[in-house]
């Protein structure tokens, strides 16, 4: 009997790719029937309830939804070296994520998904946050994946101390 590989063994990158490249093609259909708003509708509320679901996942196996855990519980999106980022405490109650290379946008531009890219990767962590744990507020300005020098992601824990 051959081994099956569970998804959740894959590298986040692998899995996005293998993802990316079954919605392609779904995606163009469904933008091309019901238009580009009503497609970005649809995707929008299937991939947050996808990330909910996998921050309260990662929360669990951690034993932590405590933002002083965050970046190990956040780490296996690095995977691979597949992001460099920067994390800095601003405060008791705040933490910066400053992604400076990422290879999610590098994937999706490869595969000629740009447009889509920020809905199926960078979307998704405010609710992967959420999931994690429902105190935690998110802030971003810009994104690597649509055009900005950086991803400035700021997680702010709305139960602790300012």
């Amino acid at each position: 009997m051959a081994n099956i590989i569970s998804p959740d063994e894959l590298p986040v990158l692998t899995r996005r790719e293998v993802e990316a490249r079954i919605l392609k093609p779904f995606l163009e259909a469904l933008e091309q029937e019901l238009g580009t708003e009503k497609t970005i509708e649809i995707l929008t509320k299937a991939v947050t309830k996808d990330a909910l679901a996998h921050g309260a996942k990662q929360a669990e196996l951690h034993g932590s939804n405590k933002l002083e855990d965050l970046p190990a519980i956040c780490s296996h999106h690095s995977e691979g070296g597949s992001l460099d980022v920067e994390c800095t405490r601003l405060s008791e109650n705040k933490l910066l994520y400053k992604t400076l290379r990422c290879e999610y946008c590098d994937m999706y531009k490869r595969l000629g998904m740009e447009k889509w890219g920020p809905y199926l990767s960078c979307m998704r962590d405010e609710a992967f946050f959420k999931g994690i744990n429902p105190d935690f507020a998110f802030e971003r300005t810009q994104t690597l994946m649509t055009g900005g020098e950086c991803c400035d992601s700021v997680i702010i824990d709305t139960k602790g101390e300012n």
